[in-house]
């Protein structure tokens, strides 16, 4: 779950449309970042199936060229409960996931001091038990 500042950028969020393709109308327009989206996971998916070989004027050749990169193009443009398309949260958690994102900060105000990663830390806990007075 994204968490949502108060912020003002919400009613100032900047839309653009496509309102032709190819000299062709497409009426209300389709969002640019939906055609880049789109773009970018339809070309590699007919790519990788050119190359594996299947024929695109088989039986099932139109739904293994159309059905996959429409499912993942409907579920990347997404938007979630605070306005962001899902595509933006799968990029988010890839990021998180790169060897980079888990080195230690250096310190910017004492660069000669050098912040070493840190191993398992040990926690003793201990309690001083009394009996109730008066019991």
């Amino acid at each position: 779950m994204a968490l949502q500042l108060p912020t003002d950028t919400a009613s100032t969020r900047l839309d653009t449309k496509q309102y032709e393709l190819f000299n062709k109308r497409l009426g209300n327009g389709i969002q640019r970042r939906v055609l880049t989206i789109s773009a970018a996971v339809a070309a590699p998916w007919v790519i990788l199936l050119l190359l594996m070989g299947v024929p695109l004027l088989s039986r099932f050749g139109p739904q293994a060229y159309i059905v996959p990169p429409f499912i993942v193009v409907y579920r990347a443009t997404r938007k979630d409960e605070s306005g962001r398309m899902a595509v933006m949260s799968w990029y988010d958690k890839a990021l998180a996931r790169r060897p980079s994102r888990h080195r230690p900060v250096r310190n910017p105000v004492l660069p000669e001091v050098a912040t070493k990663a840190r191993g398992p830390q040990r926690l003793a806990v201990t309690a001083l038990l009394q009996p109730d007075e008066g019991a």
